[in-house]
């Protein structure tokens, strides 16, 4: 399994994440819930294509 591009798929996921507003007790948005989902689901594909490469 390639931990370095498991990691970097962390760090892209972890910045796209972030909520479209910057202050700490804004609500977040139906967008912002959709971004993660989204990009949730790329780093688990990315976790699943490792496992399948190292069968």
């Amino acid at each position: 399994m390639d931990a370095d591009k498991l990691r970097q798929m962390v760090r892209v996921f972890s910045f796209h994440s972030q909520p479209s507003s910057g202050i700490g007790s804004t609500p977040c948005t139906v967008d912002d819930i959709n971004k993660v989902i989204e990009n949730a689901t790329k780093v688990f594909n990315a976790i699943i294509d490792e496992l399948d490469e190292n069968k």
